[in-house]
C-alpha cells in the first residue's frame, strides 16, 4: 500500500494520540472504516471468500508456485462443495486451540481469543500472563517442545486444531495429527521478508476464529501507524549506521539484506552495512569479518546482554566497535522475564511498536517515545 505525502500527514494527525500506545492497545474507533478481505503485504497465504465461507491457501516457500496446504473453512450446517473435498475442512469458529509458536500467542491475544487456548509448547518461553496462569492452574496443557510434541497430552487437551509451522515441504507431524483427527494449521509468517507482511498473518489466524472484520480493523490500525512512522524516519537526512546481534561460538548471525529485519531497519531510517546482500534469511559470518565491515557502526542493537560490563566480559574484542565508545548499544529485552520475551510474542504482531522503538533509537529528536521492547545497556 502506498500513501501520498498529503495522506500520510493526515494520518499522522489522526493517530497522534496512538503514538505512545501500549502493546495491548487496539484501536476501537475504526468501525466506520471499510474492512478489506484482501491480503496487502503477506506473500505466504491467500484468502478467498465464498459466500460466508473461506478458502485459504498456504504457499510452499521452498517450491515456487506450489501449495503447502489448502483449507476450506465452513460454518455449522454448511456442506462442503465437491471441488474442495481434498482440502482440510475446518468448521469455524474453532473453540479449542493448541499453539506451538510464540507469534500465534500474540495473534490470539490481539484477537481476544486466548481463552480458546487449551495446549501450548515451550511454555517456559511464553510471556503472556493469561497463558502463564492457565498453565499454572492446569487449564492449559503443556505439550512439551515444539519439535517433539507430546501427543498424549495434546490429545487429552481435546484441541480441534494446532497452530504450528514447518521448516521444510514435508512435515512428518502431518500424518500423526491426521490420525488423531487434529487439524494442523501452518502459520508461515516467519518466512515473510517485511514487518507488515509478517503481521498480516493476523488475518490468517482470524479466519479460523471467524473474526475477519476484527482482524481487518486491527491490521489497518497497525498498517497506518507503521507507515506514518516509516515516513517520519525516511525523510530524515540522518541515516545512522547500525550493527545487529552478537558473536555466538565464533559465528556472528546477521539478517540477510532481503530479510524481514533488514526491511525493518530500512523503514526505521538506518544504514545497515549488509543492505545490498541478496539473502532472505540470516548470514553466518566470522567475528573478524564483522569487525572488517561494521566496526564503525554508530549504533548496535539486538545484543543478548544487559550491561556493557557483561558484554565486555563475554568477549573483550567487542570494545573495538564504535558503538561501545558512543554508549549506543541496545538489547530487545525490555519486555522479558526469564526465558520469556514478549518481543517474539506480541512484538512481531505489532511491528508498528517495534518500528517506533527503532525510530526513537536512530532518530531521538523525532518522536519523544518511551522504549517498549528495546532497552539501552547499562554503562
Amino acid at each position: 500500500m502506498k500513501y501520498t505525502f498529503a495522506v500520510l500527514i493526515w494520518f499522522s494527525i489522526v493517530f497522534t494520540s496512538c503514538k505512545n500506545a501500549s502493546i495491548n492497545e487496539v484501536n476501537t474507533n475504526l468501525d466506520s472504516l471499510k474492512t478489506s478481505k484482501s491480503v496487502l503485504y503477506a506473500k505466504g497465504f491467500s484468502i478467498e471468500k465464498i459466500d460466508k465461507n473461506s478458502v485459504i491457501k498456504v504457499f510452499d516457500p521452498w517450491q515456487k508456485g506450489k501449495i503447502l496446504k489448502s483449507y476450506y473453512l465452513y460454518h455449522q450446517g454448511d456442506s462442503i462443495p465437491a471441488r474442495f473435498k481434498n482440502y482440510s475442512a475446518v468448521k469455524i469458529p474453532l473453540e479449542k486451540i493448541a499453539v506451538t509458536s510464540l507469534d500465534n500467542v500474540g495473534f490470539l491475544n490481539l484477537l481476544a481469543s486466548l481463552k480458546k487456548v487449551v495446549a501450548v509448547s515451550d511454555y517456559q518461553r511464553i510471556y503472556n500472563p493469561e497463558i502463564k496462569k492457565g498453565i499454572d492452574l492446569k487449564h492449559i496443557k503443556n505439550i512439551g517442545p515444539a519439535v517433539d510434541v507430546n501427543f498424549e497430552s495434546l490429545i487429552s487437551s481435546q484441541a480441534e486444531a494446532v497452530f504450528s509451522t514447518t521448516y521444510n515441504t514435508y512435515d512428518h507431524k502431518t500424518d500423526l495429527f491426521e490420525k488423531a483427527s487434529i487439524t494442523l494449521i501452518y502459520n508461515m509468517d516467519w518466512m515473510e521478508n517485511t514487518a507488515l507482511g509478517r503481521a498480516e498473518w493476523l488475518k490468517f489466524v482470524a479466519a479460523f476464529l471467524d473474526k475477519d472484520a476484527m482482524a481487518d480493523s486491527i491490521f489497518k490500525h497497525i498498517d497506518i501507524r507503521y507507515n506514518v512512522l516509516k515516513h517520519k524516519a525516511i525523510v530524515s537526512k540522518n541515516k545512522p549506521s547500525v550493527l545487529v546481534g552478537s558473536n555466538y561460538k565464533e559465528v556472528w548471525y546477521l539478517p540477510g539484506g532481503k530479510s524481514y529485519k533488514a526491511s525493518l531497519l530500512k523503514d526505521a531510517g538506518a544504514d545497515y552495512f549488509w543492505k545490498n546482500d541478496k539473502n532472505l534469511g540470516s548470514l553466518s559470518l566470522s567475528f573478524e569479518k564483522v569487525i572488517e565491515v561494521a566496526s564503525n557502526s554508530k549504533i548496535w542493537i539486538d545484543v543478548s546482554f544487559l550491561s556493557f560490563k557483561e558484554l565486555i566480559s563475554a568477549d573483550e574484542r567487542y570494545s573495538v566497535f564504535t558503538a561501545c565508545s558512543n554508549t549506543l548499544i541496545y538489547n530487545n529485552l525490555g519486555m522479558s522475564k526469564g526465558l520469556a520475551n514478549d518481543y517474539w510474542e506480541t512484538g512481531l504482531c505489532r511491528p508498528d511498536i517495534i518500528l517506533e522503538d527503532l525510530v526513537e533509537i536512530f532518530h531521538p529528536n523525532i518522536l519523544n517515545h518511551k522504549l517498549v521492547y528495546y532497552k539501552k545497556l547499562e554503562f
